[in-house]
């Protein structure tokens, strides 16, 4: 890039830099008249003090605090509760038809 480039891109970017400024601080001004009252809270606090008032406030004394006791409560832990003991299923095994059942639908007594 040759200077007159550089120049450009400089200038332009200070111009824009202006507008975008110039509308921001048109764009934050107020846009309605300040309520009186408003106006009138904001205005500085006198700074001299009634001298007489503040001895007053002073010579009163505020009643004593009274520093709370720690005292220990009782605590009372929970016991435990034993559990009832699972109850065991019986347990069911599948019958399997033996080889020598006969056909008319008799079952064969079970081997021990």
């Amino acid at each position: 890039m040759n200077k007159k480039e550089i120049m450009f891109i400089f200038i332009a970017t200070f111009i824009a830099a202006i507008i975008w400024v110039t509308a921001d601080i048109l764009h934050t001004r107020p846009s309605e008249p300040i309520n009186s009252k408003l106006e009138e809270a904001s205005q500085p606090i006198d700074p001299t003090f009634d001298q007489a008032t503040l001895d007053r406030i002073s010579s009163i004394s505020a009643a004593p605090v009274a520093t709370p006791v720690a005292t220990a409560l009782p605590i009372t832990l929970p016991t435990a509760t034993p559990l009832p003991s699972p109850t065991p299923l019986p347990t069911l095994l599948p019958f399997l038809p033996s080889p020598t059942a006969s056909s008319s639908g008799t079952l064969p007594s079970p081997t021990p």
